[in-house]
């Protein structure tokens, strides 16, 4: 069990992670705020229109903000400092077998 939990305590800890908490929270809390403004039955249908363009705006504003997050350093609030880059993952090209028979007449 030990073993298992420090394995996933170092999953747990990479940056990419940790990056990714950020950007979701950031998303999510938007969109809790702008579900809960909507609920309001005193909410103008025009104040609704402009709240859903200004939530689309800032969903696309977060798709290329990765290096701002990286800035912020994103840590665990508990245990400062202990996100760490993980390697990259080197890429396989997919190879296609085909049988030794393809492409002869029966």
């Amino acid at each position: 069990m030990r073993s298992q939990a420090d394995g996933l305590y170092d999953r747990m800890s990479t940056l990419e992670l940790g990056l990714f908490v950020a950007f979701w929270n950031d998303i999510l809390e938007r969109f809790h705020a702008f579900s809960r403004t909507l609920q309001d039955p005193k909410l103008d249908v025009n104040v609704a229109v402009a709240l859903l363009k200004s939530l689309q705006q800032f969903v696309l504003s977060k798709r290329d903000s990765l290096d701002d997050y990286e800035k912020k350093k994103v840590t665990y609030p508990e245990r400062p400092g202990t996100f760490s880059r993980t390697h990259a993952r080197a890429r396989c090209r997919n190879i296609s077998l085909t049988p030794l028979d393809y492409g002869q007449a029966v």
